[in-house]
């Protein structure tokens, strides 16, 4: 942790704006001179700040580009924004909670479990404790921040992904961190990056009113591509409920619970070496009406469907 100096009180005021010049919020500078000297005020914009996310909630990171962690400060404002990067401002709200660091806007971590997207998600994994791989967000902003505080510790090949992707689509296996510089500046957006975990198959678990319904395993046929999806051409089978390995359907069931999700697509992965369960994502709407064994997935909402007409 960085020492501060305990003369002043550190805040940091955590900018919803694209540039600092369109949100004049140093609010110390209109003090009287006298109190002005209370206060060490820090700004950023939220999008320049280097995220990591793990699986064990004290391993994330939320970091400035000088090293410091947003939980290092006295007092954080984290601006609320309406725009697209709303979702970097509820990240930073919850993981200030869990750091028990006093902060406002406390508005945005009582949606606690309202995500818009996979960052938002990852969080919500970590807070949960759910095995997931360590998580860098890159963005054309953040990615020169995310390459200081962390290149040290990146492992190649890893996975590049969109923040918003599905059915495989603007997801990369990079070889270095050159690629990843190429393809954020080339096509701008929020990009995932993880380690590549070997793999020879992965679940896409459907689970309504938490219990699970339906699952597909997913094993790539090709060495040309790193996904298990079926829209990149993954050969898709239907495999019993009753046959599955109780502990994935438990972990499927779980986070579908704690995340409040009545209809989700989880997608549960078994890592090669290891033999340890990775979630990688929870999917909102799961392909219900599209995809593979689009019958059968249709068959299971109607009945969930029926049976809470019947029972409330």
């Amino acid at each position: 942790m960085v020492i501060c100096d305990n003369t002043l009180m550190q805040v940091l005021i955590v900018s919803s704006a694209f540039s600092f010049e369109a949100d004049n919020i140093d609010f110390s500078k209109n003090l009287p001179l006298d109190q002005q000297a209370d206060f060490d005020v820090t700004i950023v914009r939220v999008q320049d700040l280097a995220i990591r996310i793990c699986s064990e909630p004290d391993k994330t990171s939320i970091k400035l580009s000088d090293g410091r962690d947003i939980a290092d400060f006295d007092f954080v404002f984290v601006k609320r924004s309406a725009s697209s990067n709303y979702y970097y401002a509820q990240v930073c709200s919850l993981y200030l909670k869990q750091r028990g660091v006093k902060f406002i806007n406390s508005e945005l971590e009582t949606f606690s479990n309202i995500s818009v997207n996979k960052i938002v998600d990852h969080l919500l994994f970590s807070l949960y404790e759910f095995k997931i791989p360590d998580t860098y967000i890159v963005s054309d902003y953040s990615i020169g921040a995310v390459e200081s505080q962390y290149s040290a510790e990146l492992k190649f090949p890893m996975v590049l992904k969109s923040s918003i992707g599905s059915k495989g689509r603007d997801n990369y296996l990079v070889s270095n961190f050159d690629e990843v510089r190429n393809i954020v500046n080339n096509d701008p957006m929020d990009y995932l990056l993880q380690p590549f975990i070997e793999n020879e198959y992965d679940y896409r678990l459907i689970v309504l009113g938490y219990k699970l319904k339906l699952v597909i395993k997913r094993t790539r046929i090709s060495n040309d591509t790193h996904m298990n999806n079926t829209s990149q051409g993954a050969k898709a089978e239907l495999v019993d409920c009753e046959e599955l390995d109780p502990v994935i359907k438990d972990l499927a069931e779980s986070v579908a619970a704690k995340l409040k999700r009545e209809i989700a697509g989880v997608d549960i992965m078994i890592a090669k070496d290891s033999s340890e369960l990775i979630l990688l994502e929870v999917n909102r709407p799961p392909q219900i009406e599209t995809g593979t064994f689009v019958t059968e997935k249709c068959r299971v909402l109607a009945d969930y469907i029926r049976e809470v007409v019947a029972h409330g």
